[in-house]
């Protein structure tokens, strides 16, 4: 059985240009799986791309808040918070 090249914290930080803060989060959610060596994670690379995989969208969606606006001008002008000159 051979063991694979883990990697640390750090390492997948670095590969990835986020922060290793980032990382840690991911793995204490258990949404990245990663096994405690000593005092310090290590990562399996497969499931490093698992991870990623599993962040993947499939479209960008819109995240702003969608407000209904009343369908006569004055109301819409009073919904927005404009002043009618």
């Amino acid at each position: 059985m051979s063991v694979p090249d883990y990697m640390t914290v750090k390492d997948l930080a670095a590969k990835l240009k986020i922060r290793e803060e980032t990382v840690r989060h991911e793995i204490g959610e258990g949404k990245l799986p990663a096994a405690k060596i000593g005092n310090g994670w290590r990562i399996d690379p497969d499931d490093a791309l698992a991870w990623i995989e599993s962040r993947k969208v499939s479209h960008l969606t819109d995240r702003r808040k969608k407000v209904d606006l009343p369908r006569d001008p004055a109301a819409q002008t009073f919904a927005l918070g404009k002043v009618a000159s």
